[in-house]
C-alpha cells in the first residue's frame, strides 16, 4: 500500500490592535494582512488573522515617543509598556507565537529626523518581543509586510541591505524597501530558520 504524505502549512498569525484615534478601520487592517499573505507566500508562509481589535483605549500610548537606543531598558516608557516590559500597556496575545501589531497615531522620528511609518522591535531588541507598531496616516498597504520582514529574517544584519560585499540596499521593488518582491536569499533565510523560528508554526 501507499502512504499519503501529510502536508503542513507554515503559518504566521497576527494579533492586530489599534488605539482609538489612530485612524485605521478593521477593513484597512484586514487589507494589510491580506497583502502580507500575498507577499510572504513567496517564502511559503500563510499569514492569518488571530484577532482584529480597533477599540483599544489610547492610555497614553497612541504617541510612542520613540527613542533610538540599543537596549529596551533605555527606550521610552510608552515603548516599554507597548512591548510588555512595563505594566500599563495593552493586552497582548496569550499565544506566544503570535505577532502583536499595534496601530498608533505617532511613533516618533528616526536618526535623520524623519517621521517613522512603522517600527519592528526585532530591529533593536530580542525577537521575543514580537511587536510591530504602525502609523496609519503614513503607511501604505505594504508597510505591515515590511515590518514583518524585520521579524521573519533571522540573524540577517540590517534587513534593508543585501548580503553582497559590501552590502547594497535592496531595489525599491523589494519588500524591505517599499515593494512586494522577495529575493532568493531572503526566502532561503526563512526556509533555513523555519524549524526553530519564534512564531512560524506548522499546521497539518
Amino acid at each position: 500500500g501507499s502512504a499519503e504524505a501529510t502536508v503542513h502549512s507554515r503559518v504566521v498569525r497576527i494579533n492586530a490592535q489599534s488605539f482609538i484615534g489612530s485612524g485605521v478601520t478593521d477593513v484597512g487592517i484586514r487589507q494589510h494582512i491580506r497583502q502580507a499573505n500575498v507577499i510572504w507566500a513567496q517564502a511559503g508562509l500563510e499569514i492569518e488573522e488571530r484577532a482584529v481589535n480597533t477599540s483599544v483605549p489610547p492610555a497614553g500610548l497612541i504617541d510612542l515617543h520613540h527613542v533610538d537606543v540599543t537596549s529596551p531598558n533605555q527606550s521610552s516608557l510608552q515603548e516599554q509598556r507597548l512591548i510588555g516590559r512595563q505594566p500599563g500597556g495593552p493586552t497582548r496575545s496569550a499565544v506566544l507565537t503570535d505577532l502583536n501589531v499595534f496601530y498608533v497615531k505617532r511613533i516618533g522620528e528616526d536618526r535623520q529626523g524623519e517621521e517613522l511609518v512603522g517600527l519592528s522591535y526585532a530591529q533593536k531588541f530580542p525577537r521575543v518581543q514580537r511587536t510591530i507598531a504602525l502609523v496609519p496616516s503614513l503607511m501604505n498597504e505594504n508597510s505591515l509586510s515590511h515590518e514583518m520582514g524585520h521579524q521573519l529574517l533571522i540573524d540577517w544584519g540590517d534587513e534593508h541591505f543585501d548580503h553582497s560585499s559590501p552590502p547594497k540596499p535592496w531595489p525599491i521593488t523589494n519588500v524591505m524597501i517599499a515593494g512586494i518582491d522577495l529575493d532568493k536569499t531572503q526566502v532561503e533565510n526563512i526556509l533555513a530558520n523555519t524549524a526553530n523560528h519564534p512564531f512560524i508554526i506548522f499546521e497539518p
